[in-house]
């Protein structure tokens, strides 16, 4: 899952000199007098030398790099189940099928620099054992070892290729294109969607029309990763894009200027009275859009708007600093999350800075188990700050931030740094939010759902109250209190028309929504 993070500097990579110089030092003395034993090993040195010191110096909890780099270069057996790497000590045995062994010496543990070293002479090695190796380009082998590396750490660190990391910083940043969305529908490349305002829309391309050229290429032996490559590019760079509607004849020319494309993760309609918005991800244009959404929804219904619905369901979250940024949209004050980590820079506390947009007008959240990072921080906000009423079934329980870093290959290592805490002080990791108002124990759709939901806030009988209210005095549950805790309301995935309908009634009825709010424990004030 995008991450409640993915928010991190990327720092300069000191040392790297050093790292490379060792790497040509021990080519040259070590390896036969071959220039693409020496390139190898300096490259490959250079890549893991920037990611075993970013891991040794900000990974959440303290690593055994010696452990991790191991890890990650007995992954060559996927790629020739022929090597064997093992440890002996302070020696490392690579051998290979037909009886030939290399041997190495391994470094201390905690030495990042020396094992980025030994790694790539290991896996220079490999490549002289091994045509399998040899025929592997170097982006696999980064991904390889990077992905054997991590793969212990926790579920959230992971490695992103080059090719990867740039589609994962266009969904986060953005990036120069034309604004349509388009699918492979057998040989041909349609449109599936137009960016409202953007290049396209303005040049009066529409959803079902086939994209035939790029530039005066044809676009039918191109795969979809190769046209939206082609599609994409500097922003103000012209593009010529040929066009085939099926009201027209003939295909149509035009000459586009890339703008820059953020993807839209906000969507609003008007029920009623009520603004329903919904959020699908975290990303640099998300708080803006989504004030823009609701300064909308203001300006149509005026003093008829009775509250605010927003869907959180199946959104994996984004950005940290947008996640704060949309809780400011509607808390005046108060602790929105505070972090804890290893690193002293992990440690920060985040508190509102902002204004309450809607002015106490009642809002509710729809979340399920797709509720995700940045986006459960944002419900945890505004649920212990008694600001909004949480409905629907616990959530993934994704609490902890992720530092990306970019590597000398422009791929990607996105590390875990810091545990994320909720107002009232509970870890979010693996707990998640508990909703005021629980949907997931409804065993039937309808009416009669919404009914039975509404009875239950009603009665006072909220049966997520007492698991909140010790969540609240427990901040740090264990894997027992943890299940019971989330028992009280099972995750569910989907999303059913319940949720939206309670959350409607709720946002309408001021007592139901007093009733639904009530807090579970001591008030955050106190805790902050």
């Amino acid at each position: 899952m995008p991450t409640a993070g993915q928010l991190g500097k990327r720092p300069s990579r000191p040392g790297l000199p050093l790292v490379l110089s060792l790497v040509l030092g021990l080519a040259a003395c070590g390896q036969p007098a071959d220039s693409s034993h020496g390139t190898f090993v300096a490259m490959t040195g250079q890549e893991f030398g920037a990611g075993f010191s970013e891991i040794s110096k900000r990974y959440l909890e303290p690593v055994s790099i010696g452990e991790l780099a191991f890890a990650g270069m007995q992954r060559m057996e996927t790629i020739d189940p022929k090597l064997k790497l093992t440890r002996n000590g302070g020696r490392l045995h690579l051998a290979y099928d037909n009886g030939r062994v290399l041997d190495f010496t391994a470094p201390h543990d905690d030495d990042p620099v020396a094992w980025a070293v030994t790694t790539s002479l290991v896996l220079d090695g490999a490549r002289e054992l091994s045509q399998p190796m040899r025929d592997t380009d170097i982006e696999t082998i980064y991904d390889t070892v990077f992905s054997g590396a991590l793969k212990g750490l926790d579920p959230f660190s992971r490695y992103a290729t080059a090719a990867a990391a740039r589609d994962q910083r266009a969904q986060r940043e953005g990036f120069g294109g034309i604004g349509l969305t388009i699918k492979q529908d057998g040989s041909d490349i349609r449109v599936v969607s137009v960016l409202e305002e953007g290049p396209s829309a303005k040049a009066g391309v529409a959803p079902d029309d086939l994209l035939v050229q790029i530039n005066g290429q044809a676009v039918g032996d191109l795969s979809l990763d190769n046209v939206i490559d082609r599609l994409r590019g500097p922003v103000g760079s012209p593009v010529h894009v040929t066009f085939l509607a099926a009201k027209d004849k003939a295909p149509r020319e035009v000459v586009l200027s890339r703008t820059l494309i953020v993807p839209p993760t906000v969507s609003y309609a008007r029920h009623g009275d009520i603004a329903a918005i919904r959020l699908t991800g975290f990303n640099s244009n998300t708080t803006a859009s989504l004030e823009g959404a609701l300064r909308q929804a203001m300006g149509e219904m005026g003093n008829k708007l009775r509250g605010v619905v927003i869907d959180l369901r199946d959104n994996p979250g984004g950005l940290l600093d947008q996640a704060v940024s949309v809780s400011e949209l509607f808390l005046k004050h108060g602790r929105i999350l505070s972090t804890s980590g290893r690193h002293p820079d992990s440690n920060q506390i985040f508190d509102s800075e902002g204004h309450d947009l809607l002015h106490g007008l009642p809002m509710a959240l729809l979340v399920n188990h797709g509720t995700a990072s940045a986006a459960e921080v944002v419900a945890a906000a505004l649920q212990d700050q008694g600001r909004a009423v949480v409905v629907g079934t616990a959530s993934y329980g994704k609490g902890t931030v992720q530092t990306v870093h970019e590597l000398p290959n422009s791929g990607e290592l996105i590390i875990t740094w810091s545990r994320i805490h909720a107002p009232s002080g509970y870890v979010l990791n693996e707990v998640g939010v508990i909703p005021n108002v629980c949907t997931s124990k409804v065993a039937f759709e309808g009416p009669e759902a919404v009914a039975q939901v509404i009875d239950t806030v009603k009665r006072g009988r909220l049966e997520t109250s007492a698991a909140r209210f010790s969540l609240h005095a427990n901040g740090r549950p264990n894997k027992l209190e943890t299940r019971l805790l989330r028992a009280s309301c099972p995750a569910r995935d989907g999303e059913g028309d319940v949720d939206l309908e309670v959350a409607q009634k709720l946002v309408e009825d001021r007592g139901l929504f007093a009733r639904a709010l009530q807090a579970p424990g001591p008030e955050i004030a106190k805790r902050q």
